[in-house]
């Protein structure tokens, strides 16, 4: 059953325009991925579905009463909840249930004629099916699931979700849209800010889910695990492929070669026939002339295939100028102060690649033999490096060396 469907859509930002021929159907139950390069329209597309910016031209349509959930790349939350809080906001209507089936219990252990007691009974009846139906039993313990599948700590649930970072925040209002279970999700980079964990069961979860589900997202293997169909944009059009990320590149890759071939074929063609034309009007003769004509005019006739398209990719190559040595970090009788109380050269390394941190700090992290740093360094280093040594370590610390400096 076909959920929603685009066709033709059309969108510009002044003079750049970002979609031309914007067109994809997705079908209820699909997990479509939504591919391309930096800057194609990608987020533009998806809220342009969301119904948050407009199409300058096209058509869509959706199912009638179709519920959309959409995950933006930057998530809001509101004020004055924790962040527990937040996320049980999504059941207030159920919790309003709950408070009504005990209101009613306590009414019908009042009532006191049979004809009350028959109605109460009739309405309590009613309400405790629809309770069901809403999860009324089960909605707390898939709330913390949810909470323990994003990464969120039991200590942390008492915590103002305003007072999140940005990341955190994120997290929080994907779960929050999961837990409103709308007929289609709409996920912009719904793995920034996961670590490895959260998104083994973000894949799980997407891959249950009983909706549909239209994602953006630059980890391959992320969209291996959960998309059964890909959408590339392309030039501000699209083209749709069946399979995962890998059959989509496969498939992708024989299009391309196929439309290629064709092309240079009917190029070739052209070619011929044009030469032909060209040396019968070297005759310069009537039937000559009569003969080129035709030929031109079948040749005006003849469709002309679109040459292939793709974005250029950017290439970088550098010069190797000279080899550096085996030692990647020596010190040599330094009078600095520790980086932390207790921890030296060796262990602080051993903290980068325990908690994966990011930024020029650590950038040097990824290959280090620690047990060759453990053997020859046991020097202290800081963040507060002074004079003219702080310059041999300012590119692995970073920017903190500077603010502390400072």
């Amino acid at each position: 059953m076909i959920l929603l469907s685009l066709q033709g859509i059309q969108k510009s930002f002044g003079t750049n325009e970002v979609l031309h021929d914007a067109s994809l159907v997705l079908q209820d139950g699909q997990r479509m991925g939504l591919v391309g390069v930096n800057g194609c329209g990608k987020s533009t597309l998806m809220k342009i579905i969301a119904g948050i910016e407009t199409a300058d031209g096209g058509t869509m349509t959706m199912q009638k009463g179709l519920k959309l959930g959409y995950l933006a790349q930057q998530g809001q939350v509101g004020e004055g909840r924790t962040v527990l809080e937040e996320l049980e906001s999504v059941f207030e209507p159920v919790q309003r249930m709950e408070q009504q089936l005990r209101d009613l219990e306590h009414q019908m252990a009042d009532a006191h004629d049979e004809a009350s007691l028959h109605r109460l009974g009739s309405q309590y009846d009613q309400l405790t099916r629809r309770f069901e139906e809403s999860n009324g039993y089960g909605w707390r313990s898939t709330v913390q699931g949810v909470l323990a599948g994003l990464g969120f700590r039991k200590e942390q649930q008492g915590q103002m979700a305003s007072l999140l970072s940005g990341g955190e925040r994120t997290r929080l209002c994907l779960g929050r849209m999961l837990l409103t279970e709308p007929d289609v999700l709409l996920l912009d980079e719904p793995t920034n800010h996961l670590d490895l964990k959260s998104i083994a069961w973000l894949e799980d979860y997407l891959r249950t889910y009983r909706g549909a589900v239209l994602l953006i997202s630059h980890d391959r293997y992320f969209m291996d695990h959960v998309c059964d169909r890909m959408c590339e944009l392309l030039l501000g059009a699209t083209e749709c492929y069946d399979g995962n990320y890998s059959a989509y590149m496969v498939q992708r890759t024989e299009r391309f070669e196929i439309r290629m071939k064709a092309y240079e074929l009917q190029q070739k063609e052209i070619a011929r026939q044009e030469a032909i034309i060209a040396r019968y009007r070297q005759f310069n003769r009537e039937k000559s002339i009569r003969l080129a004509e035709s030929r031109e005019k079948r040749l005006e006739k003849v469709e002309r295939l679109e040459k292939p398209k793709d974005e250029s990719a950017i290439h970088f190559h550098f010069d190797v100028r000279r080899r550096t040595g085996d030692d990647v970090l020596m010190i040599d009788d330094m009078g600095v102060e520790p980086l932390m109380e207790n921890i030296t050269i060796v262990q602080w390394f051993n903290l980068i690649n325990e908690r994966q941190l990011r930024g020029k700090g650590t950038v040097i992290s990824t290959n280090l033999n620690v047990e060759e740093l453990r053997r020859r360094y046991t020097e202290r280093i800081t963040s507060r490096l002074l004079d003219g040594k702080q310059c041999m370590l300012l590119q692995f610390l970073g920017d903190d060396v500077r603010r502390n400096k400072a």
